[in-house]
């Protein structure tokens, strides 16, 4: 008879000395997921540990050990767990935590993933006590109780904060016609918002002018997407004057005392948790903003409740030996070496460590309360001008019975979920930059020197720059003239310069212009109201193209001038291949005049294939099909996927006590 081989870890989690029979329900997953947790942090720190015939559990020899250790360190934690449990009783009794028993629809729609509230904090005590003592054991110890409390309140105030107040609101219902200077209720009581609101709504009181801004009132506000109309990042009219734009990077709200002599910073921090029916009343900014927001008030709820009643000196305190701007709303969440040192140490961010910590984990390693970001395809930021899902910033509001995250104003997901909303976003913002390839309009006769009749004017715009072409073969017979008339009326178009011979064999399109000394055709899709611009190649002549004609469309890649992360990739062979594998991303050095630029591509077709093989006809390949994009293509943690599905790639902040 065969011996089946024994498997370390299941035999600790089956070991009822370490979780015992008494567990049940939720605990007792917790407790396994306590288990599993320590061996894989005593693996990292003993090596030796590691079974090399099942890589990731232990030897024999190191299971015998590791139980016995885990005997002591679960009834460690489950004291632990007891003495928290006490504590934050007490403290509901008192009115210190959050009112969470009776959430209101008017906040968010979501019901937590426990069902309800109550169970809810329960779960998320369990969560932070096996969870922060799996990490860093000596939380479990005695001594260290009250830093383990400290550490239940910040994550405690934080989850509940996005659960029942900042996530997904409800249905709105708008005024038909809000009145410029508002008052705006939507039907909501809320604190945070996006500063954007529904085109469809707000159009009329919006009245946008040539460049997409509205009329004052409304003048800080301009046309989004087709969707929205985006407005300015300020908090809630009561606290603006506290929370000033950066002089150097006016995305930063920085602190500003009102009263130098009474600074009064958790005053200021607490002022953004003002809830109101009023849109306009309510802080208006993003995820990343929002988030740093829920970060400092947790501190500031920890802090203060271990301080006598009234004082909130301890903050101006800190804040008087940090330099201007140190406490501020940002994203906090950024790499060293990227925007970090240009602006500075903050609090929250990854230069100053005196409250939080920034690193990273594996996915299993999460933590409920973690602060961490969501990312979009690293193509999707260059495939939209106004992209809502490029990335999202969301804390870790569930780890079991799966792990569940959510963001400003968003419902509440699995990573699976994420990821598919995300795809859907960049499958759309593909079916725009592909649309953009395609004639705006085919000419049916002329309508004198410089104008034509056109079957439809619905894609051409005053001020766009155009060709004029051949629409059989893509022969431009004028180029770069600028729309200066268009009559929906009689579907007429006028544009500048010398006059043009068109007729019903020619079409209108995007302008074209050559890039990179000629070696390239391009078109520009550029947002009226900022710097944001669609790059679009066509990667060889048409003459060179491996497509044959009616498929060239396959030599058309969105592009970009690539990051610094990115020319890594490029220089690394090994990770470069990797990158285009998984994400269908590549990269080249071309020649601009004397200077060399890194120029990153993402195809918009690929060809059809037959057994593998593109079809050809005449050596030339014949049909092609939108890029087949899924999920698994998308990484989520960061830009882009790591080769070592074991590694430590999720960067989170969390609190440091």
């Amino acid at each position: 008879m065969r011996t089946l081989p024994r498997v370390a870890l299941r035999d600790l989690l089956k070991n009822t000395d370490i979780i015992s029979d008494k567990l049940v329900g939720e605990e007792r997953e917790f407790a396994k997921n306590f288990v599993r947790r320590r061996v894989r942090l005593l693996i990292d720190a003993n090596p030796s540990f590691n079974d090399p015939s099942r890589p990731g559990d232990l030897t024999p020899i190191a299971t015998k050990g590791v139980a016995i250790a885990l005997i002591k360190e679960m009834a460690d934690v489950r004291t632990a767990l007891a003495a928290i449990r006490v504590r934050v009783q007490a403290d509901v009794k008192k009115g210190l935590h959050l009112p969470v028993d009776r959430t209101a629809t008017a906040r968010v729609l979501d019901q937590p993933p426990s069902g309800d509230a109550a169970s809810m904090r329960e779960r998320l005590i369990l969560s932070v006590v096996y969870q922060a003592t799996a990490w860093d054991i000596r939380f479990a110890e005695p001594a260290n109780l009250d830093r383990l409390h400290r550490l239940c309140d910040r994550r405690l105030r934080l989850v509940e904060r996005m659960l029942y107040e900042v996530g997904r609101g409800a249905a709105r219902a708008w005024k038909a016609k809000p009145p410029a200077a508002g008052p705006w209720p939507d039907g909501l009581a809320r604190a945070f918002e996006y500063p954007r609101v529904p085109r469809s709504v707000f159009q009329t009181t919006c009245q946008p002018d040539a460049k997409d801004f509205c009329a004052a009132p409304m003048d800080a506000w301009h046309l989004g997407d087709d969707n929205t109309i985006v407005g300015p990042i300020q908090t809630n009219p009561a606290t603006t004057a506290r929370w000033r734009p950066g002089t150097a990077d006016p995305y930063a709200l920085e602190f500003t005392p009102l009263d130098p002599t009474k600074p009064k910073a958790v005053d200021a921090i607490s002022g953004l948790f003002s809830r109101s029916s009023d849109f306009l009343q309510r802080n208006l900014m993003y995820c990343d903003h929002t988030i740093h927001a829920l970060h400092l008030e947790a501190l500031v709820f920890a802090e203060s409740k271990r301080r006598a009643a009234g004082d909130t000196a301890w903050l101006d305190g800190v804040v008087a030996t940090k330099p201007a701007g140190w406490l501020r709303l940002y994203h906090p969440l950024v790499s060293p070496g990227a925007l970090q040192p240009t602006q500075g140490r903050f609090l929250a961010g990854s230069g100053e460590p005196d409250f939080f910590q920034h690193m990273p984990v594996r996915p299993q390693e999460l933590q409920v309360g973690d602060h961490l970001i969501v990312y979009n395809h690293p193509a999707y930021e260059h495939t939209t001008l106004h992209g809502a899902w490029r990335l999202e910033n969301a804390v870790v509001v569930q780890t079991t019975p799966e792990l569940l995250v959510q963001g400003h104003g968003s419902p509440i997901m699995s990573i699976a979920s994420a990821k598919a909303h995300m795809l859907d976003l960049f499958v759309k913002a593909l079916k725009i930059c592909r649309e953009a390839l395609r004639p705006l309009a085919k000419v049916t006769a002329s309508a004198g020197p410089t104008a034509v009749k056109v079957a439809s004017t619905s894609a051409v715009r005053v001020g766009m720059k155009i060709d004029v072409i051949e629409a059989a073969t893509e022969t431009p017979i004028a180029q770069q003239r600028k729309v200066t008339r268009v009559d929906a009326r009689a579907k007429t178009v006028e544009f500048d310069g010398a006059a043009v011979a068109a007729t019903a064999k020619h079409a209108l399109r995007r302008a074209h212009r050559p890039q990179f000394g000629g070696k390239f055709d391009s078109l520009f899709l550029a947002s009226p109201t900022s710097a944001n611009e669609i790059f679009l190649l066509r990667r060889v002549d048409r003459a060179a193209s491996t497509f044959a004609p009616g498929s060239q469309d396959g030599d058309w890649h969105v592009a970009w001038v690539a990051h610094p992360r990115e020319e890594k990739i490029r220089l690394d062979a090994k990770r470069a291949g990797f990158v285009k594998k998984q994400h269908f991303v590549d990269y080249t050095v071309e020649k601009d005049g004397a200077d060399s630029t890194t120029v990153g591509w993402f195809p918009l077709y690929e060809p059809v294939k037959v057994g593998r093989k593109p079809v050809l006809k005449g050596g030339k390949i014949v049909g092609i099909q939108p890029i087949s994009i899924g999920v698994d293509n998308i990484s989520a943690w960061t830009w882009f996927a790591d080769p070592d599905a074991n590694a430590a790639n999720v960067p989170v902040i969390r609190p440091s006590v």
